[in-house]
């Protein structure tokens, strides 16, 4: 996607970059170059240890604690400081980010300790505890495990980022950026998952997630997963894909994109190139039952808009009034476009669930 992070080199210390076994890599690789290509990092969420000891302290994590990094909380710290060392030495202008956490327990844990084996203590040999070595909090999310509309899951990925963000705030620390390496929404249910997925939904979610992610600060998100699995999956995030299963091809041509896969193609149309606008959202001046993020690209505006879906449920409708003398291009999720022009100075539009990406003229 065109919106750029403000960060031009990341080091994820901790994150096994892998593709599915079932791919072939050779395909893979070609399409992520092709323009739909999306960061696929395998699941690397980590949990903090709490106990009852001294009145609900925080013991930190063991190897045994941390089965996805196998390593202590104290080796998790050195890896990042490690990295600090190295990335900054061979390039000053490296940021180093989190390695796509999950919980802000576990950021807390970074933030409390050193990387002293001894119990994490600050000594002269290990001054600095965890937040020293950190410019980028990467997080993931998934809106699987609590479901509900997509509006109501971009939100609760947001109260994520607030809650590692207050992480932050009761240690003092401060960051550069923040970064999504991992977030998808399925496009069909699965027996482990029956309440969540439909071709709308997850759809609706990744353009809402990709415009409001940069509404609230964070640098980019990151689409898992680039393919389907085998049809007729049980695995959830096999039904994730920005195309349909490409374990079998051979060549980029043959590939074909599923409704995720021609919706990040319409918001990369649109908005590549385009940046932020946070006084233009806020003089959009929207009623309650709608939302939207403005960008500006060219001298003119870039909105994506719609009604905001209540608890869960993809349906809602919404009525607004744009101020415009030149009137918008509006295109669909599938790029289909149409006309919105001005009258008296102003457009009216009947929105849906579904986004809309208007161009202004």
């Amino acid at each position: 996607m065109g919106l750029q992070r403000p960060w031009h080199k990341l080091a994820q210390p901790s994150c096994a970059i892998a593709a599915r076994e079932s791919v072939n890599q050779a395909t893979e690789d070609a399409l992520a170059e092709s323009g739909l290509g999306a960061t696929v990092l395998r699941n690397n969420r980590t949990l903090d240890v709490a106990t009852n000891a001294g009145g609900g302290a925080h013991e930190p994590p063991k190897a045994a604690d941390l089965p996805r990094f196998n390593g202590s909380i104290f080796d998790y710290i050195r890896m990042l400081r490690v990295t600090k060392e190295a990335a900054r030495k061979a390039d000053p202008s490296a940021r180093i980010a989190t390695g796509g956490i999950g919980y802000p327990a576990f950021l807390s844990a970074i933030l409390r300790y050193t990387d002293n084996p001894e119990g994490g203590a600050i000594t002269p040999s290990y001054p600095e505890k965890g937040g020293a070595y950190i410019d980028v909090v990467d997080f993931h999310y998934y809106p699987i495990f609590s479901p509900k509309s997509s509006d109501a899951s971009v939100d609760d990925l947001l109260a994520s980022k607030d809650a590692f963000a207050a992480a932050l705030a009761e240690a003092g620390v401060q960051v550069e950026g923040w970064n999504v390496s991992e977030s998808g929404a399925p496009l069909a249910p699965t027996p482990a998952y029956p309440e969540v997925g439909s071709p709308e939904y997850a759809r609706n979610y990744l353009i809402k997630v990709m415009t409001l992610a940069q509404a609230h600060g964070i640098g980019g998100v990151d689409w898992f997963i680039l393919s389907n699995g085998e049809e007729g999956s049980d695995d959830v995030f096999g039904h994730m894909g920005l195309y349909n299963d490409v374990g079998a091809l051979t060549s980029v041509d043959q590939a074909t994109k599923t409704d995720l896969g021609k919706a990040y193609t319409t918001l990369n149309e649109v908005l590549f190139g385009a940046s932020y606008d946070d006084g233009a959202t806020k003089e959009l001046a929207l009623p309650r039952d709608a939302r939207g993020v403005v960008f500006e690209k060219g001298g003119k505006r870039r909105i994506a808009l719609w009604a905001a879906t209540p608890n869960d449920t993809e349906d809602a409708s919404a009525n607004v009034e744009l101020a415009t003398s030149s009137g918008f291009d509006v295109h669909a999720w599938d790029g289909a476009q149409t006309s919105a022009d001005a009258r008296d100075g102003k457009v009216t539009l009947a929105l849906s669930g579904r986004p809309v990406l208007l161009v202004e003229r």
